[in-house]
């Protein structure tokens, strides 16, 4: 049965075999529904619950479906999320730039931006450049902070646009403004590196900061790099060990390759060789070539646990030389 909450400004929608006693995020009290009755934005709620459950995409992409042919934009986008990353179906790119095309044209501007990478990655549409820089500009305008990141992106590397440094740290720090953890990540590197702007890395620990304390896994690497070398910040060994930590808990494969260093000589942390190895090899199975050429030296070298192999060593070094 479905379960909508009473409150109309509040979102919470849940589908189960008995009706919640109240509502779990206002407190209210909660109204079953019928499927006819559901218009299409609590369709895509539901659609979206769905999702969080990680146990049903093929209702997800049902409930989707449905918030679509009500013409909901936000279900027309998610749908296409779901047929690009091949959830409740298989995946399709050509499908998946369509849908992102229609809710495009409803003035969606998630879909903007989404359709944006697909012409920027050749995604089930043809590869151009020059309209996935246009797109993300549209999006942009908005102050849309995904969007501005991937315009100052484009200007960064001259992808669709002459390159413009200055221009690339201006989204970026609009991004970043709208405290935005990947565009204070971004930012912090740009100041940095002096990209755009003169370097400055008083201010990009400021912005790694920022970042790391609210769980971005990059800041929290770029933020540990920096105590670990000594940049902009007292060298402090512990503390690098504890942001490599938290963003390697988040699948971060630099932060896994950092830690793994760190675990290997004993730095700011106990020497343990059997979960630095664990670490490394969890990283380089993702293809990281850091990882894969460090994992290749244990082979080669014996290190870590690890009996000589230079036939293995041999074909680590060949991937990450290929990479």
């Amino acid at each position: 049965m479905i379960y909508r909450c009473s409150n109309k400004e509040c979102d919470y929608i849940t589908e189960q075999d008995e009706a919640p006693a109240r509502c779990i995020v206002c407190g209210s009290t909660v109204e079953e529904k019928q499927e006819q009755e559901l218009d299409g934005r609590e369709w895509s709620l539901l659609g979206v619950y769905w999702l969080r459950q990680g146990s049903d995409g093929e209702r997800a992409v049902y409930c989707f479906r449905q918030a679509a042919s009500k013409g909901n934009a936000w279900g027309i986008c998610n749908l296409g999320w779901c047929m690009e990353s091949g959830i409740g179906e298989s995946r399709d790119y050509r499908q998946a730039a369509w849908l992102y095309e229609q809710a495009a044209e409803l003035g969606y501007v998630p879909a903007i931006c989404n359709l944006g990478v697909f012409y920027e990655e050749g995604l089930g549409v043809p590869k151009d450049e020059e309209k996935a820089a246009q797109l993300y500009r549209e999006a942009a305008d908005t102050g849309f902070p995904r969007a501005q990141i991937l315009l100052a992106n484009c200007y960064e590397d001259g992808v669709g646009v002459e390159r413009n440094l200055e221009e690339a740290f201006q989204w970026m720090e609009a991004a970043a403004w709208q405290n935005d953890p990947e565009g204070e990540t971004e930012l912090g590197r740009y100041y940095e590196f002096g990209i755009g702007v003169p370097a400055d890395m008083a201010t990009a620990i400021r912005w790694y900061k920022k970042a790391a304390e609210a769980g971005n896994r990059n800041g929290q690497v770029c933020l540990g790099t920096c105590y670990e070398l000594g940049r902009g910040v007292d060298q402090d060994y512990e503390k690098a060990v504890y942001w490599y930590t938290e963003s390697a808990k988040q699948g971060n494969v630099r932060a896994m390759t950092r830690l793994y260093l760190c675990l290997s000589e004993g730095r700011g942390t106990e020497k343990n060789e059997e979960e630095a190895l664990k670490l490394i090899r969890q990283a380089a199975s993702t293809g990281y070539p850091p990882a894969v050429w460090r994992l290749g030296c244990d082979y080669y070298y014996g290190g870590h646990t690890l009996e000589k192999d230079r036939e293995k060593a041999k074909e680590l070094f060949a991937q990450a030389a290929e990479a």
